[in-house]
């Protein structure tokens, strides 16, 4: 059996510039995903308030066809279609609603911060 001599040996690992290569091409994908992802639960959040609006104004018109009025209290939306009132994904706050009977209108609303787009819709009933 013959022995190499040390400096002709191969060593298993990586060399320094594969190392570099890789921790390069690793820290551009995270910088391209981070605020695709943070984009896209901004968008998830105004897409789950639409749809907790869209779901308090049809209580609210059940409500409004058996009762012959407005309400303004979630609690009374329950038994209307809802299982329970909705609270805004980005504030933690119940919806808001206010009533107009002279208008026949009703605008439920968010915390109104202005936090994002989703956080208001009015509602007109014949």
């Amino acid at each position: 059996m013959k022995l190499r001599p040390f400096a002709t040996r191969i060593r298993p690992g990586f060399t320094l510039p594969e190392v570099l290569a890789t921790v390069l091409i690793v820290s551009v994908l995270a910088a391209v995903a981070i605020p695709l992802y943070n984009g896209s639960k901004t968008d998830a959040e105004d897409k789950v308030c639409k749809s907790h609006l869209t779901a308090i104004a049809n209580a609210e018109s059940k409500y409004r066809f058996d009762n012959g009025s407005f309400t303004t209290t979630g609690s009374a939306l329950v038994g209307s279609g809802l299982a329970e009132f909705p609270k805004c994904p980005k504030s933690g706050q119940e919806y808001k609603l206010t009533s107009d009977d002279t208008s026949k209108t009703i605008t439920i609303s968010c915390d109104g911060t202005g936090k994002h787009t989703a956080n208001t819709k009015t509602i007109t009933v014949p």
